[in-house]
């Protein structure tokens, strides 16, 4: 339970990235988004340094929102790509105040789990990418999976956007949002719930 989920009935099991509810565990939308963009390319990358790197990424930037993140303990790459988001941050004028970043929730009508990186009190939710993996559509409906989830709970989402973070520059990508990519997710997702 937390204060932008106060669902006592609602967990995370961080290990496995399972989320439960009421006892059962539900569907997150990192699993309905492999039902539909199947990874191509080698199994074994998933669960490799890459995506460790990237998990552990995200951790930072919320410890660096919060104003807890010690950069001794990074490494080179890890502190370069942790320089690009503050840059990133510095050039657009966000401010950290009143965001939510790295919290579990679930959708409350849909029942599916899922973290969002990074929503901002004007309204803009960021999800950040440190990976070479690119598909652009796969990107926007976890985008909008987020946002209606985000809404679920009354959070307010008026932009939408991508972050790749690397050692050498950040690209934001804005995003749309649509509705109609939402029900691409939803539809896929009764598939598999």
């Amino acid at each position: 339970m937390n204060k932008f989920n106060p669902d006592p009935s609602f967990d995370f099991i961080e290990e496995d990235h399972t989320y439960w509810l009421r006892g059962n565990k539900i569907s997150s939308v990192s699993r309905v988004l492999e039902s539909i963009f199947p990874f191509k390319g080698n199994r074994d990358f998933i669960s490799s340094i890459p995506m460790f790197r990237g998990q552990f990424i995200h951790k930072c930037v919320n410890m660096e929102m919060n104003g807890t993140l010690d950069v001794d303990k990074l490494d080179e790459a890890e502190r370069e790509i942790m320089l690009q988001f503050k840059g990133f941050i510095c050039s657009s004028g966000l401010k950290f105040q009143r965001f939510i970043g790295e919290v579990p929730m679930y959708h409350r009508l849909f029942e599916y789990g899922f973290t969002a990186d990074a929503l901002f009190s004007n309204g803009l939710l960021i999800d950040a990418k440190t990976g070479s993996y690119k598909v652009p559509e796969r990107d926007q409906m976890q985008l909008m999976a987020y946002v209606e989830g985000l809404k679920s709970w009354g959070h307010k989402v008026t932009d939408i956007m991508i972050l790749r973070l690397t050692e050498k520059g950040y690209i934001p990508e804005k995003h749309e949002i649509d509705r109609n990519v939402f029900r691409h997710f939803i539809s896929e997702f009764k598939k598999i719930a």
